[in-house]
């Protein structure tokens, strides 16, 4: 994976533990923070309470079911986050859904490092 500018507080959401951590040991060895991983829509939603993640990479299916109480979650706080899902696009077609980056599983690190660059200018030019 290439280095993103600079380093992000990433919240990783994923049913799969293996997946999760290896996304985790990959960030963080980009110099990335990590919240997480978590593998349920709840844990999640805690963890919000407790921390301001910069992006969120959200599997869409979650240990507890899917996670659209999450996506509105993350809207109303205005936090960006991309989908990194098995699922297709073209089969969720959700309004809460709609203009997220999406990458299908098992997706490419350099897309993934590129979606994050993307991500993290948006993160710079909000204030807080």
């Amino acid at each position: 994976m290439r280095r993103t500018a600079e380093a992000l507080r990433l919240m990783i959401v994923e049913d799969e533990a293996a997946i999760g951590l290896a996304l985790a040991d990959a960030l963080t060895d980009e110099g990335h923070r990590i919240i997480g991983p978590f593998t349920t829509q709840r844990e999640a939603l805690g963890a919000l309470d407790q921390t301001r993640p910069d992006v969120a990479i959200l599997d869409l299916t979650l240990r507890d079911g899917f996670c659209s109480g999450l996506v509105r979650e993350l809207r109303s706080r205005d936090l960006p986050f991309l989908v990194y899902s098995g699922h297709a696009r073209k089969r969720m077609t959700t309004d809460d859904l709609q203009g997220v980056p999406w990458i299908e599983k098992p997706g490419c690190w350099n897309e993934l490092a590129t979606t994050l660059d993307t991500l993290a200018d948006r993160v710079r030019r909000t204030p807080i």
